[in-house]
């Protein structure tokens, strides 16, 4: 590797100029996140030479004065976030990471793990990146309080690092364009999902990123006082039936009562309560004939009004601890970050996280972090839901509907759905008339074909149907129910089984399937001995088309939004996605064709595609997240 360290301005401009070739880059910073620290210096590596450029700016002004119009990186999300916030105009070629996600998704996607395991290049990471904002100051003023030394060396060992970074991810990227030529399986098009879905994504998610979401602290607060006040209610009536200590066994006289996934709780419930035990663990010195299980699945199963408390105390004590207590740390200024992945899953489907680790309580007060939460976790439950929005402005969120129906009934050409999309028919209205026939549709009716819709048509048997539903839409049945709710469902939808032979055959010949747009999920496990794990991998083989479809679908749609000068015009903000739907804010005047185009751009999302996905999406205008309607079209 050649490589030529420089503070020049010019002479990076005339480095950039003399290649048309794609020029790979990567920065070092002194944090993680824009406005808490600096760059420090960027590696250019052209794609058609051997050398390496490493620019330290001597005025990070200068980085306004560069164009890459052919920048590769590795997790571009990251470079592109830094250097347009100091104005460098930049256009994303090509990603090796998203690449390598979608060469193999089953591996990381990391710069050093793909490097060592493709190419066979030792690891060179840099032990202290963690530590630059101490080792070369956070911010240029601080620089000065670095001794020149020990700032020399240290620029020195950053230049040779990040001048590999930026060389072996050139090699990366060679090695991939190679791949790409020869080793795709039909149907698999990694450059287009990479070029035409991913990185166009990158721009509204970043603004969603920017946006962050707007939180209602003084409904935060009343609800934690509120759960708060049912957790002490249920904690009293559960200590009230603690029975005498001399009652206890002798393993727990020297403990105290402590409700929750504890040993004192599942003697209270399962010896004490004699409450029935539907599964157990290994055995353990306490419990020879295996511990018992408290999760909440299980519990669900036991008919006693013991479990019903606890399982009501545990969904109170998660949202507290979990969910309330996190926003109201977490929010700084009325609003609350998160952070978007495109290479999180092995699904396809868009990931979210906190921006900043918390792993402790230091971590949420720490200055210098972005601690945040998992928007695609966020309940949707009202009550939840109600603790986003902006005072003076409409929230609008538009959700695609059955957006996984729609797409299984064009990819299994399955003509019974077919012809309920067509004619805009309610398909979970018209499986619940079918599975209770004679009988006057209910919610519950609606819920149970719901239920029957979603599960059956991965292939779910009937055997797991019944705590599926259950857990979804709290709804009960029996097993042999069960079997002629299937029967009659594959009964209406006759199509769907020759669909999964022809995936399972896919999947056997390929060791995979594709979905529309070219996106390969690899499932290596349709070879493996044990008969469940190929079978599971089977409903993947299944499943997975789908989900990475609906999923490129929003991916598409999102990028489109970003795009529309319409919606600035109109006062909107992208502030957050969550799996089939989008959120904006906007003024109220404005809200209404705010919707309509969002409205309109999700249910184009297939335009460019040969086959029809019926896609139709849903608006809703509220003063908050989940809150009552003021319009719905």
């Amino acid at each position: 590797m050649d490589l030529t360290i420089t503070e020049s301005l010019s002479e990076v401009r005339k480095y950039l100029a003399s290649t048309t070739a794609p020029v790979i880059t990567d920065i070092e910073t002194t944090s993680l996140f824009v406005g808490m620290g600096r760059i420090l210096c960027v590696g250019f590596a052209p794609l058609d030479r051997n050398d390496v450029m490493v620019w330290w700016p001597r005025s990070l002004a200068d980085l306004a004065r560069i164009r890459i119009p052919k920048m590769v990186a590795h997790n571009a999300p990251f470079e592109v976030r830094w250097l347009e916030s100091y104005g460098c105009r930049l256009r994303v070629h090509w990603d090796t990471q998203m690449m390598a996600h979608l060469i193999d998704e089953n591996h990381p996607s990391g710069l050093k793990d793909t490097v060592v395991r493709l190419l066979g290049y030792e690891d060179w990471a840099d032990d202290n990146v963690a530590g630059y904002a101490d080792e070369f100051g956070r911010f240029v003023e601080d620089q000065v309080k670095i001794p020149r030394e020990r700032y020399k060396v240290s620029k020195a060992r950053v230049s040779v690092y990040n001048g590999k970074d930026v060389h072996y991810t050139r090699e990366l990227m060679k090695w991939q364009m190679k791949h790409v030529k020869r080793n795709l399986k039909p149907g698999e098009d990694p450059v287009y999902v990479m070029r035409h879905v991913m990185i166009p994504a990158i721009k509204p998610l970043q603004e969603m990123e920017r946006n962050e979401l707007p939180v209602r602290l003084n409904v935060v607060h009343k609800r934690q006082a509120v759960v708060e006040a049912e957790i002490a209610a249920i904690e009293q009536e559960l200590d009230a039936s603690i029975p005498p200590k001399e009652e206890w066994p002798d393993w727990l006289q020297k403990t105290k009562p402590k409700w929750g996934a504890t040993n004192w709780t599942k003697w209270w419930l399962y010896e004490y309560q004699g409450a029935m035990c539907p599964k157990r663990g290994k055995p353990t010195k306490t419990f020879p004939e295996g511990a018992p299980s408290l999760a909440e699945e299980v519990l669900q199963k036991i008919d006693h009004p013991a479990a019903a408390m606890l399982i009501k105390r545990s969904g109170l004590y998660k949202q507290l601890t979990g969910f309330l207590n996190p926003i109201v740390n977490r929010t700084r200024n009325g609003r609350i970050p998160t952070s978007f992945k495109l290479t999180g899953t092995v699904t396809g489907r868009l990931s979210s996280q906190s921006p900043g680790k918390v792993k402790t309580k230091k971590d949420e007060t720490d200055p210098w972090n972005r601690p945040g939460l998992n928007s695609q976790q966020i309940p949707r439950d009202k009550a939840t839901r109600n603790l986003f929005g902006e005072r003076g402005l409409a929230w609008i969120e538009v959700d695609f509907s059955q957006l996984e129906l729609r797409i299984i009934a064009q990819l299994a050409q399955e003509r019974t759905m077919i012809q309920l999309f067509e004619a805009d028919e309610d398909i979970h209205m018209y499986m619940a008339k079918r599975l209770v026939r004679g009988q006057e549709i209910t919610k519950e009716h609606r819920s149970l074909a719901k239920g029957a819709n979603f599960g059956f048509v991965y292939g779910m048997q009937a055997k797991h149907f019944a705590d599926y539903l259950f857990e979804n839409y709290g709804v009960t049945t029996t097993r042999k129910d069960a079997e002629v709710f299937r029967d009659e469902y594959f009964t209406n939808f006759s199509d769907l089984p020759a669909y999964y032979r022809k995936q399972r055959k896919e999947a056997v010949e390929y060791g995979g399937v594709h979905n529309e747009f070219g996106r390969f999920r690899h499932l290596p496990r349709v070879y493996h001995d044990d008969f469940w794990v190929q079978e599971n991998a089977f409903r993947q083989a299944i499943n997975s088309p789908t989900q990475s479809l609906g999923s490129d679908f929003m991916l598409i749609s999102l990028s489109r939004l970003a795009r529309d000068y319409r919606l600035p015009s109109l006062g909107a903000k992208l502030i957050t996605t969550v799996h089939d739907s989008v959120c904006l804010t906007a003024p109220y005047r404005t809200a209404r064709k705010v919707g309509r185009i969002v409205k309109e751009t999700l249910e184009q999302a297939d335009d460019t595609l040969d086959r029809k996905f019926f896609l139709k999406a849903d608006v809703t205008i509220s003063r908050c997240w989940g809150g009552e309607p003021l319009a719905e079209f």
